[in-house]
């Protein structure tokens, strides 16, 4: 039987060089600092084995020791405490995890309960989340994506499995290369994914607000609205202000990140390209969509909120090539 500072150790091990300072000591909590995109932070990690739960054959469960009156622990508040099992039942192991801050000095008996499902989605896609009947969030993922669960963790904004899972796999994580260089990489490249991703979820959510939950270039609400940065988030020097974004509705979302659109940046005068009005000639559909368009950018009350025309004209300059039919 594996020992709890055993699993601690091998969750390090899993990380190669993104984990230093590990001190295992009894496994509930081991310590490390974990390497995240742009910050190195301080965990205490709570280890268990994943086992049945006996009310149902699909519900699974983690645990803390028993009989030890051992407490959950953030280190005095010096680090982040994450509760983590391991289903180690096939050669590529996963981790079921979820944050631990509601647990903290709790010396009675729990268990993190969850459904069969997310260990089985998170072998095929390397991410799967659950949330119990208390609301409380639990994730399953490939092991080099533990630093990118302390990311959203971090960032404090929810990002769709969808979107965590297609990151995974263009991140190189779900290749399941056994070179530990390659490994470190594609977890790193994931945690970097899941820092814009939850930058951009954080950022929609202000930007929606800051609208009126209505696009800016049509006046759409409905519930269908996004938040999109002017100047990508992806851009070096980019920032999460409200002056760097639009609210948009999906169809306008996707031509303005496609460069279908333009924003003439002293005036708000929308410019659509010139194929956009082109096939508004032979399909009815497109037609509708130009109609639709403003001809100048609805912008929210608040003058702090507005859009910046710098903004605009660093995209141009970012997307420079993309952009030369608004010359």
């Amino acid at each position: 039987m594996t020992t709890r500072p055993q699993k601690f150790l091998n969750v390090i091990s899993s990380l190669g060089s993104l984990a230093t300072d590990a001190n295992a000591r009894d496994g509930w909590p081991g310590t490390f600092h974990i390497q995240l995109s742009n910050q190195k932070l301080y965990i205490a990690l709570h280890v268990s084995s994943i086992s049945p739960h006996s009310r149902a054959a699909y519900e699974l469960r983690f645990q803390n020791p028993a009989g030890e009156n051992r407490i959950v622990s953030n280190e005095g508040g010096a680090a982040l405490p994450i509760l983590l099992g391991i289903d180690d039942t096939q050669a590529t192991p996963i981790f079921v995890a979820t944050e631990g801050s509601t647990r903290v000095g709790r010396p009675t008996r729990f268990s993190i309960l969850f459904h069969q499902r997310i260990i089985d989605e998170a072998r095929r896609n390397g991410w799967a989340t659950y949330t119990s009947s208390t609301g409380e969030k639990v994730c399953a993922f490939v092991p080099m994506l533990l630093p990118s669960f302390i990311e959203q963790i971090i960032q404090n904004e929810e990002v769709s499995s969808i979107d965590i899972a297609e990151a995974a796999v263009a991140s190189g994580v779900m290749d399941m290369q056994t070179d530990i260089n390659y490994q470190e990489w594609a977890g790193f490249r994931a945690t970097r994914a899941i820092n814009v991703l939850a930058r951009k979820a954080g950022a929609g959510k202000r930007i929606r607000r800051a609208y009126g939950e209505q696009c800016a270039m049509c006046g759409l609400g409905a519930g269908i609205i996004q938040g999109a940065h002017i100047f990508p988030v992806e851009a070096p020097g980019s920032n999460d202000e409200i002056w760097n974004g639009l609210s948009l509705c999906y169809n306008h979302h996707k031509a303005f990140d496609l460069h279908l659109i333009g924003v003439i940046p002293d005036t708000n005068e929308i410019i659509l390209h010139p194929s956009l009005r082109a096939e508004a000639q032979q399909n009815q559909g497109t037609a509708n969509f130009v109609n639709s368009t403003w001809r100048w950018l609805g912008i929210p009350v608040d003058v702090r909120h507005r859009p910046s025309a710098q903004m605009f004209t660093a995209r141009y300059d970012y997307f420079s090539d993309l952009y030369s039919w608004m010359s």
